[in-house]
């Protein structure tokens, strides 16, 4: 038998299948971050640096991640590959295409991002199907209701970009897009998620309950957001049946906020008897409370129909749920893939852990003050406060990603 001269590749380990998924959302981190900062200037304003995230860095780290728990723990690996190089095309041109004004190219390439999107969605769905390993199939439909919401989402999303939706439906189709896609594509797969990751990155034990009561719950929140979603696009009927659609609404959405709270109850009990401190995964239970809070706000909004707080709460859930949770979950997969060996993972491990609660600070304070900026526009200096809040969480996070980029750079023995 021939014996294998060479070793395992330097920096592989067991999250290695989503190291390339993780580069793209840190590419689109940190463009978000200069469209953040230099939008006005910049081709598409607003709009990119918002598209910047949800395309450029949620899509991404959803569909590596997804791709990779099917694989493991559904024991199917290798089922789920994530579509990286459709994702990136469908990406880099949909934001060119919204970004130039230019409805050819943004519907052409949105239809192309999402075909990435459904390739994932019936890799996990045919992983599901075929495993023996029953445990956790409750989350991949978690997923696949997720990807569902991902794919109406961009449905909405070109109907409004080519200009096909006349003035009263063109608004509630943007609540509904923004719904779909934050809470739906985002937000159940975060919720699902957290019942496996949050104890994993807190380095300790679920509690024994947990996967049971969050398969239970997260089924509910799919479903309320599904009657909340579609009864928002209806309220463009007007009238007294638009008011009984947007009472709908803001009932289907509590159900949701039922869900989140009940999923961050049982993550904050977990941190409660972990040993010993990680800020990668006080980071993800904090997501997690933010989300159930902003929930809860956006059903206010919505059965007040006070729009004009609308911008809070995204930037509540952007930075202060989906950013914080996926910057919590870098921190946790970097020592695996990046580490090596044994001793290799527990020194990028500590070299992450320090002064990482200083940065969850910053971003948690950042979210506070932007939020604050977003939804008191009559606040004393409220543009300042509003940059302020952003430039704290863009410090916050582009100082966690030279971190993670600064191991990814060093090479370390094999694991």
């Amino acid at each position: 038998m021939e014996i294998p001269t060479s070793h395992p590749p330097v920096n592989s380990g067991p999250f290695a299948g989503v190291r390339l998924p993780a580069r793209l959302a840190v590419t689109g981190m940190l463009a978000a971050g200069v469209w953040t900062v230099f939008g006005p200037w910049l081709p598409g304003g607003r709009w990119v640096a918002v598209h910047l995230f949800t395309l450029g860095v949620l899509t991404p780290a959803v569909v590596g991640f997804t791709a990779h728990f099917t694989g493991s723990l559904l024991m199917t690996r290798g089922e789920a590959k994530p579509p990286i190089a459709l994702l990136a095309a469908g990406i880099v041109g949909t934001l060119a295409g919204v970004g130039s004004t230019t409805p050819w190219l943004s519907g052409t390439a949105a239809t192309v991002l999402t075909a990435a999107v459904i390739v994932n969605y019936v890799r996990i769905r045919r992983a599901r199907k075929a495993t023996l390993q029953p445990r956790w199939v409750w989350m991949a439909r978690r997923w696949e209701r997720a990807h569902g919401a991902f794919v109406h989402g961009a449905i909405l999303g070109v109907l409004m970009a080519v200009g096909w939706l006349p003035g009263t439906w063109y608004g509630t189709a943007r609540l509904a897009h923004l719904h779909v896609n934050l809470l739906g594509w985002g937000g159940i797969t975060l919720l699902a998620t957290a019942c496996m990751f949050g104890p994993m990155a807190l380095r300790t034990r679920m509690q024994e309950t947990a996967p049971a009561v969050t398969a239970r719950w997260t089924s509910r929140s799919a479903t309320g957001l599904t009657i909340g979603v579609l009864a928002l696009l209806a309220t463009a009927v007007g009238g007294d049946v638009g008011t009984a659609l947007r009472f709908l609404a803001a009932a289907g959405l509590a159900v949701y906020a039922v869900g989140a709270t009940v999923v961050a109850t049982i993550l904050v009990r977990t941190r409660a008897t972990a040993p010993g401190r990680h800020w990668n995964g006080d980071a993800i239970v904090l997501a997690i409370v933010v989300l159930a809070v902003a929930s809860w706000l956006d059903v206010i909004v919505v059965a007040s129909a006070a729009w004009r707080y609308l911008d809070a709460l995204g930037v509540l859930v952007i930075a202060g749920t989906l950013l914080l949770a996926i910057v919590g979950a870098l921190g946790t997969v970097a020592p695996w893939t990046f580490g090596g060996a044994r001793e290799g993972r527990d020194q990028v491990r500590e070299s992450l852990q320090g002064l990482g609660y200083v940065r969850l600070t910053m971003v948690a304070g950042g979210t506070m003050l932007a939020a604050t900026g977003a939804a008191v526009r009559s606040l004393p200096g409220q543009v300042m406060v509003l940059r302020t809040g952003w430039a704290l969480i863009i410090l916050a996070v582009a100082w966690s990603i030279a971190k993670v980029a600064r191991h990814a750079l060093t090479p370390r023995s094999p694991g």
